[in-house]
């Protein structure tokens, strides 16, 4: 309760006199008593009555501890603290002594040493070791959210030794909720399973409770979001009908009883068994951010991951975007585009249901690869928010997208992953949003050489880097990495690459002009090699002095090859102008 608030901005002002009144009486019962109150800064008030209220206080419990409360809370605003608990100002956000007196009723278990220089959470009941001591009702109750933050070193005031690793405080979280949590949370709902049988109904403030507890629990259990939808759905199916119609704050009152639903005991049942083996990966944060636990926060901006394949610290990074027709999504090199089906496009589906769609396919498609690389943390970049949403709460309240969230929860236990997402501006999203509407039409550009006399040509040259003029999802490409009309070869960084090129003819000359002016600034790592018509009057030639002619294949030498994307395309390039109608040759350009 603040004092000394004017009437119009305190409620209740009177009832600050009555906590006051009342804390005397405990502390004279109860002298091992904590306890912490707090008011607007008044002994500088203009008003008297502000002013004589202060001294009033200071009377019963001294002199108060002045400070912004941003050290202790999410206000940033000078406040007074009276607290029996041996704490000063706080030096910075995480004091511990604060943390403990602003919370004083759990004794948190602690992180510290034990035998064979392992850790554990010490001060848990004997043989529950999932509570935590409350010292004022004398017995074991389950962790509150705080708690079990400041059990795992995440909170300010983290009770974690110094040096207890990641892993340590991990498993001191799981060890917080387990079964025997489950166990306390569904004492709240007495006799739950002859209640099932019996079809009864339940008190909606004690479902509502246990709702609350689980809620935390989910960042230890894989699909636990996703599994209180039924639930929560029951808490407000009221048994009375009438009740529906009563103000809100009515509709809380006991013995407002509501009717849980079998799909709700079916989630219930999932609980029982998610928490009797907590196995899901738990990541602690690095960076600051809101609960501690790793959101995808990471310290890079979006500039510089869009040159790489993963952030900074190791954490891999998929981008996606979605249009109106199609899916597009890129992991470093690897590049990724598909339609949906009749039924999904616009207008028929909504673009958060393709831009979800999107985003798990990419999951679905590189799980296998992040997998055998070891990864297990994956940060998504989208510019959707609800996409967002959903991959970091893991649930969605909109029904047409719950199966998608079955899907990517499905794909991350199959493939090991935790994946969060982060939003991006959509201008900033411009390779994802090229490959969404990329057409996929038949396009000369896309034609390929064939196999044989590409890995001919890759053994006699000494290898390629890159493929400069590929399919945007690189289907006719020869290399794992390339580049497409989708992300430009023209505007790319060619120094100190071996690249590559089949390109468009009549993109001959822009593509010979970017590969030199690199090579003029690299020419000791920068090495070119383009499949080119045999066109001496095009501007292009003058650009080939310095090349040296690789090979030589005359009019009609069956070269070029379908990328096999369709099969009513096959056969189709032997015949076209680059099969038949002129002689071609390759030329290089080596490093020196």
């Amino acid at each position: 309760m603040r004092l000394g608030q004017p009437a119009q901005r305190a409620a209740r002002p009177g009832q600050f006199w009555a906590c006051l009144a009342a804390l005397n009486t405990l502390r004279a019962t109860n002298p091992r008593l904590h306890y912490v109150m707090e008011s607007v800064v008044v002994q500088v008030d203009p008003d008297r009555r502000a002013r004589r209220d202060f001294e009033q206080v200071c009377k019963h419990l001294g002199e108060p501890v002045t400070f912004c409360a941003s050290l202790v809370s999410p206000t940033s605003r000078q406040r007074n603290y009276w607290t029996n608990v041996a704490a000063g100002v706080p030096a910075q956000r995480d004091d511990r002594s604060w943390a403990s007196a602003l919370s004083p009723r759990h004794r948190p278990p602690l992180v510290d040493s034990s035998v064979d220089g392992r850790r554990q959470a010490v001060g848990h009941a004997p043989e529950v070791d999932a509570l935590v001591w409350d010292e004022s009702a004398g017995r074991w109750e389950a962790p509150e959210v705080d708690e079990v933050e400041r059990m795992v070193g995440l909170a300010p005031g983290a009770t974690a030794s110094p040096g207890s690793g990641v892993a340590q405080r991990v498993a001191a979280c799981r060890r917080s909720v387990n079964a025997h949590v489950y166990a306390h949370f569904l004492g709240a709902l007495p006799d739950g399973q002859a209640a099932q049988a019996a079809g009864d109904a339940v008190d909606r403030r004690d479902l509502a409770s246990l709702i609350g507890k689980l809620q935390f629990c989910a960042i230890l259990v894989h699909g636990g979001q996703f599994n209180l939808d039924a639930l929560s759905k029951s808490r407000d199916d009221f048994c009375d009908s009438a009740v529906a119609a009563r103000a809100p704050r009515q509709q809380w009152h006991r013995n407002v009883r509501v009717r849980v639903s079998a799909d709700a005991w079916a989630e219930l049942d999932f609980w029982e068994h998610a928490l009797a083996d907590v196995s899901r990966p738990v990541f602690l944060s690095h960076v600051n951010c809101a609960s501690g636990f790793w959101a995808g926060v990471v310290r890079d901006d979006d500039v510089s991951l869009d040159d790489g394949a993963d952030a900074g610290d190791g954490v891999p990074v998929i981008t996606t975007d979605a249009s109106g027709f199609g899916g597009g999504y890129w992991w470093g090199h690897r590049r990724g585009a598909f339609h949906f089906s009749p039924g999904r496009r616009a207008p028929d589906a909504s673009s958060n249901q393709r831009e979800l769609e999107t985003a798990v396919v990419a999951v679905e498609r590189y799980g296998p690869e992040l997998q055998r690389l070891g990864h297990t943390r994956v940060l998504l970049r989208t510019d959707n928010t609800t996409t967002a949403s959903v991959f970091n709460r893991k649930a969605s309240g909109a029904v047409h997208l719950r199966p998608l969230l079955a899907r990517l929860l499905d794909a991350e236990a199959r493939y090991g992953l935790c994946v969060a997402a982060r939003h991006i501006p959509g201008v900033d999203n411009g390779l994802a949003d090229r490959l969404s509407r990329d057409r996929d039409e038949l396009d000369v550009g896309d034609w390929m050489i064939n196999d044989v006399v590409f890995d001919e040509l890759y053994r006699r040259l000494g290898g390629f880097d890159i493929d400069a003029a590929a399919h945007p999802a690189g289907r006719n490409s020869h290399l794992p990495r390339y580049w497409s009309r989708c992300d430009s070869a023209l505007t790319k960084d060619w120094r100190g690459l071996k690249v590559y090129a089949n390109p468009d003819f009549d993109l001959a000359y822009e593509y010979i002009s970017r590969g030199l002016a690199a090579y003029a600034e690299a020419p000791t790592t920068t090495s070119l090699t383009f499949v080119l018509p045999v066109w001496p009057r095009r501007r292009f030639w003058r650009k080939l002095r310095r090349f040296r002619v690789a090979a030589y294949y005359p009019a009609g030498t069956s070269l070029f090859t379908s990328p096999g994307r369709r099969p009513e395309d096959d056969g189709a390039y032997t015949e076209g102008p680059r099969g038949g109608r002129w002689w071609l040759f390759i030329c290089r350009r080596r490093s020196r």
